[in-house]
């Protein structure tokens, strides 16, 4: 008589890092994607007189950005699920990045601009699925901490973004602080890459006669 065990599939790393490892790049690649939806509003007054559109349009403009992260986040899940998240949260930290370029070099036009937060929405969306599923595979034993430290991210890019007028938008130009935006999130794709690994799905199975 033969019985088959089966051993539930579950998220395990391929590789440990340390808890703090893991939230850390989690945090920081949170900031770096959500970066452009609050800059953009930071800069409303710069950005706004240079394509002289109204205070109106300029509002329906941003909300392309949480729109679009909004419609994407369900889909980014389950994109996740497939990919892994440390595969999706470098992906979507070059298209970041890309964004960013392209905002501070190529947007000529309030329509390319609002293209370029559009797409970094997307991103936004896929990056935050892909975060919360590295911390919830991580097997941490202070969950709750690390979710409310990634969390911390939300109203550190918004900072950050205030940060920028004074520092780019005041003196050298608003599309400066894209354009370092993108630098940064570059940096940050790399240290996903080399300290993240992808959890992979294991399903174990035994005959026993």
């Amino acid at each position: 008589r033969s019985h088959r065990v089966l051993v539930d599939a579950r998220l395990i790393s391929a590789v440990s890092h340390s808890p703090r490892t893991v939230v850390t790049v989690a945090m920081l690649a949170t900031v770096a994607t959500v970066y452009p939806g609050f800059l953009i509003a930071a800069l409303s007054v710069q950005v706004s007189a240079e394509f002289e559109v109204t205070e109106a349009t300029y509002g329906w403009g941003l909300g392309s950005f949480f729109l679009a992260a909004t419609v994407a986040s369900a889909p980014a899940g389950r994109l996740a699920q497939r990919l892994g998240p440390r595969r999706q949260m470098a992906g979507a930290l070059l298209a970041s990045a890309v964004a960013q370029w392209a905002l501070a070099m190529v947007a000529r036009s309030f329509v390319a601009v609002l293209v370029c937060l559009v797409l970094a929405g997307l991103v936004n969306a896929a990056m935050q699925t892909a975060v919360n599923l590295s911390i919830s595979s991580a097997q941490l034993s202070r969950l709750g901490l690390a979710v409310s430290l990634k969390q911390s991210a939300m109203p550190t890019a918004s900072l950050i973004s205030g940060l920028a007028v004074p520092v780019f938008a005041l003196t050298i130009g608003w599309r400066w602080a894209f354009g370092v935006g993108a630098a940064w999130t570059l940096l940050v794709a790399l240290l996903v890459w080399r300290n993240l690994d992808d959890p992979v799905q294991t399903m174990v199975q035994r005959n026993r006669s």
